[in-house]
């Protein structure tokens, strides 16, 4: 159970649900007793699925800021500190970019892993002489559950959990056997996602008249707008578009980059309204 806060919360008073026996081979700890506000673990598994697809969609609009500035640099023949300065953060960038694309390694990883012990327990349930027992309430017995994990899985849950002592886990990003940090999910103050920025909200008017637009139809659009009064498009080519971003500065976003945009935006934003 997820309650109010983000924290998982395991009951542990007589056994266990599906989803709280998930929770423990992920390498969650216990945490006490707790009202459930309905927030499941798909919902923070879909969560940080986002924040890491949104992770690596800013890593790899950076690093093109980063290779444009650097190739700038150079070719407005700079001084060798800025050069330098140029390269060190285009450097910084490429580093950004592969720890964001582990990230999401990592979150597809823990997604597939708790699927499969979804299946492992449900196909243990079913069968006729199970090594899960349920107590009165149709939970998990605590007992059945921890020798089935260790002889089945090869996991010890009171090796990894303190079962004497109530603790809630929390830390950065969800991997498996670590701890976790629940995304703050507020059903009355919606969390703005980190693509909403100027061009995002370009593309959002776009695709919404047109959601099978393809990059080449967006570009058209986009190419209507430079020169147009208050627009923040400044120049749209083969290669990608110039545009001015929230900051005021100019960015360039490829035409790869532009087709990831509205691939992210057709799997998150598009609704029916």
């Amino acid at each position: 159970m997820i309650n109010s806060l983000g924290e998982i919360i395991v009951d542990q008073t007589t056994g266990y649900s599906k989803e709280d026996a998930v929770l423990l081979l992920l390498g969650i700890k216990l945490g006490e007793d707790a009202e459930c506000d309905g927030i499941s673990l798909d919902d923070i598994l879909d969560a940080e699925k986002e924040h890491a697809e949104v992770g690596c969609l800013q890593a790899k609009d950076a690093k093109e800021q980063a290779e444009a500035a650097y190739a700038n640099a150079q070719a407005e023949k700079l001084s060798d500190e800025a050069i330098k300065t140029a390269f060190d953060d285009l450097e910084k960038a490429n580093q950004k970019l592969s720890e964001a694309n582990q990230s999401l390694i990592k979150t597809d990883q823990l997604i597939t892993k708790a699927a499969q012990y979804r299946r492992d327990i449900t196909d243990e349930l079913a069968k006729k002489e199970s090594a899960l027992r349920r107590d009165e309430s149709n939970r998990i017995t605590i007992n059945s559950f921890n020798q089935w994990s260790h002889d089945v899985l090869q996991i010890s849950i009171l090796d990894k959990l303190d079962i004497g002592k109530s603790d809630i886990t929390q830390s950065p990003r969800l991997a498996p056997m670590e701890a976790i940090e629940i995304p703050s999910i507020a059903p009355t103050q919606p969390k703005k996602s980190q693509r909403d920025n100027a061009l995002s909200l370009e593309l959002n008017e776009i695709l919404r008249k047109n959601p099978r637009a393809k990059p080449a139809e967006v570009m058209m659009v986009l190419r209507r707008l430079v020169g147009a009064k208050n627009s923040i498009i400044i120049d749209v080519s083969d290669e990608g578009v110039k545009w001015t971003n929230d900051d005021g500065n100019v960015a360039i976003t490829s035409r790869e980059a532009l087709g990831e945009r509205i691939q992210y935006w057709r799997k998150h934003r598009l609704s029916p309204d």
